[in-house]
């Protein structure tokens, strides 16, 4: 049997990057063997008494215990399916952890089968004059509700839970096996402290499984050995893999963070090859990259619904005249962006023809990105699905070809020998500009005869640029200023699809509602539909927003937008920080010196800038005639920042702050 494991590790002392290894478990090994004597349906009286988590006392629940048995059967139709058998205990120690004694399980829908769950079974069990009581679950507490084409969800509601409840529960999942199913990846690590989280799997002979372990919690039992099992009417050769990760903390976010699935202990299983029960030779699964590639572009769902594709024949003729290969691939892009509508599900194949969803106007992520691959092939331009890993799903790691990594399908094409990435999902993302929810450093695009993994970095920022004219009355008390601000980049992309979701009138009376001492007036909004010009919003207000004595005006100039607090409050960081795009925040304003008023006090200004070059803010003021002149700008140039970095991150943006909240002081003459 050929079962590899891979530990993806982090040092202890700083959880800055993960070292990777693969290596071949021969032998049966064990560490720190130990039990927990947990037993369903009979309650620890130590647990039901118990009035705060001994991990973490502020914690509003913990898992007292977590366990899940897989093993693999044979069904009445022969057919191999996953038999997973839960035991979960939960302990709710605050009113606001009432909520996880509901239990959601996702049931998911694939090749005309559904997973089942079934003996459900519960109990809460409750502290009442100094004696444990016990709830039963009840069928009325179970219901299911369909999510969509493809999920559904069965949810459990622990009977008579309250602060102090200990719910303990258990069933069994049944998933079809169609070979290329894998169990689903178990979490030891969650939002709440975990005491003992389990798992343990029986493999049959004919299935070769790569597991991998991620994360920083140790072992506290890591065992493998030989061992049987019977498929059908038949005795098989196995072996069972047993880890438990023994009192977790709960995994806590940090502010700019990548997805938690890159940092936090689980356990993964890839199907590596497997052998038919009928004999004959070993069918391989992705355990290369060209495996990878292989596969995709055979799969009837994914590269053969780009051999039929007449019915872009007459679009491509639209687009005829044109000469320029850039701005072929900018014009398909617009047309598909915007004529199909993206129904909001997220897959990475595509399910029905790619013809269906161009009559409908409608489609998936991976038929709108199909239809941009094939109008562009069309338009003898070569192009190419590509796959990705989203950005809450976690990156992907070259060292290991995974296909099950990746869960989303975008568009490629070959431009002057450079790859141009497109999601036209987003009406208002680009060429080359990722929507948010789809940037990732690793993407794998399929070829007819060689895919390739590529980096990816999108060159666009997210640029801001605003200016403001002030003009005094004190004998009204007014400030009247114009306002003007100019987005690009991800900036313009995120409020165009702002605009175009609400509608240009309720954005407008939003703007006013978000600033409710203002009046606004004269509202333009240019370029709002356009796919590559800037978005510029200008417009009139006036508000009564400064201090002032008989002779003194003491005045804000970033009253209206400024930094006011610091992202990053922690004195260290454990993770990196994540801003998915360099950053251009640029503020210039002028500001009239009030008739009869002499400047008495200005703001200083200052530079500060991070070590190699990485970040800047920059502060400049000066005086002209009887204007003030003020220039803010913010840089931040990469996209991420390893922890030993965070240090002058967080004082940059103090220095931030601290400037943008400092004062002009006007005096009477």
């Amino acid at each position: 049997m050929r079962i590899f494991e891979s530990i993806i590790l982090a040092p202890i002392f700083m959880r800055v990057a993960f070292i990777s290894f693969i290596f071949l478990l021969i032998s049966h090994f064990v560490v720190s063997q130990n039990n927990t004597a947990v037993i369903f349906g009979k309650p620890n009286t130590d647990e039901v008494f118990a009035k705060t988590c001994s991990l973490d006392s502020s914690a509003e629940a913990e898992i007292l215990f977590d366990k899940e048995t897989i093993e693999f059967f044979v069904n009445d139709n022969n057919v191999y399916s996953i038999k997973n058998t839960y035991h979960g205990r939960i302990k709710i120690y605050k009113k606001s952890g009432l909520d996880r004694g509901i239990i959601k399980l996702v049931q998911k829908k694939r090749d005309g089968s559904e997973e089942l769950i079934e003996n459900i079974k519960g109990y809460t069990y409750n502290e009442e004059n100094g004696k444990v009581v016990i709830t039963p679950l009840i069928s009325s507490s179970i219901y299911k509700e369909k999510v969509n084409n493809y999920e559904s969800v069965t949810k459990i509601i622990a009977p008579n839970i309250k602060e102090g409840s200990v719910f303990d529960y258990t069933y069994t999942r049944i998933t079809p096996f169609t070979v290329s199913n894998r169990p689903n990846t178990w979490y030891f690590q969650g939002a709440i402290p975990n005491r003992w989280s389990e798992v343990s799997i029986v493999v049959p002979g004919r299935f070769f499984y790569t597991l991998f372990y991620s994360g920083y919690m140790p072992f506290h039992i890591k065992e493998k050995k030989d061992t049987s099992l019977v498929l059908g009417e038949n005795l098989v050769k196995a072996v069972k893999y047993h880890v438990v990760v023994k009192n977790s903390p709960a995994f806590v976010g940090e502010s700019y963070m990548t997805s938690y699935t890159d940092f936090i202990t689980k356990l993964e299983f890839e199907l590596a090859s497997y052998f038919p029960p009928e004999g004959g030779v070993e069918l391989r699964f992705t355990e290369t990259w060209d495996d990878i590639n292989t596969t995709l572009y055979a799969n009837g769902n994914f590269g053969e619904r780009l051999n039929n594709t007449v019915f872009l024949k007459d679009v491509a003729a639209k687009f005829e005249h044109i000469t320029d290969t850039m701005d072929k691939v900018n014009a398909a892009f617009n047309y598909v962006s915007k004529t199909i509508k993206w129904n909001g599900a997220s897959h990475l194949y595509t399910g029905e023809n790619l013809s269906k969803a161009f009559d409908n106007k409608m489609g998936t992520n991976v038929q709108v990105n199909m239809i941009l691959v094939a109008l562009l092939r069309r338009m003898h331009i070569i192009a190419n699905p590509a796959i990705i890993s989203t950005k809450d799903n976690g990156e992907v790691n070259e060292a290991f070809p995974l296909l099950n990594k990746f869960n989303y399908t975008v568009a490629q094409a070959r431009v002057g020998g450079k790859d141009i990435i497109m999601d036209a999902t987003e009406r208002f993302s680009k060429p080359n500009m990722l929507p948010y929810s789809s940037l990732t450093k690793k993407i794998f695009v399929v070829e007819k005869d060689h895919g390739r993994l590529i980096s990816y970095q999108s060159k666009e920022k997210r640029l801001e640029m605003k200016t403001m004219d002030y003009v005094f009355s004190p004998e009204t008390n007014e400030i009247n200023a114009k306002y003007t601000s100019s987005y690009g980049g991800y900036r313009a992309f995120e409020t165009k699809n702002s605009i175009y979701n609400s509608g240009e009138e309720q954005f407008v009376k939003s703007l006013k509602n978000g600033n409710l001492d203002w009046q606004i007036e004269n509202v333009v909004i240019e370029n709002k539909d356009s796919l590559f010009e800037p978005l510029n919003i200008k417009y009139d207000f006036s508000v009564t927003n400064y201090n002032h004595t008989s002779d003194m005006i003491y005045f804000n100039p970033f009253f209206a937008h400024r930094y006011a607090e610091n992202p990053f409050k922690q004195t260290t960081r454990i993770y990196p920080v994540d801003f998915s795009v360099p950053i251009e925040d640029i503020v210039l304003m002028t500001i009239k010196i009030p008739a009869g008023y002499k400047v008495e006090e200005l703001p200083k200004a200052g530079v500060f800038v991070l070590p190699n070059k990485t970040g800047k803010f920059s502060y400049v003021v000066e005086t002209e005639n009887d204007l003030i002149k003020i220039r803010s700008q913010l840089s931040i140039s990469k996209n991420l920042y390893e922890p030993n970095e965070y240090i002058g991150l967080r004082e940059l943006y103090n220095l931030v702050i601290e400037k943008q909240a400092q004062q002009i002081v006007f005096k009477k003459l």
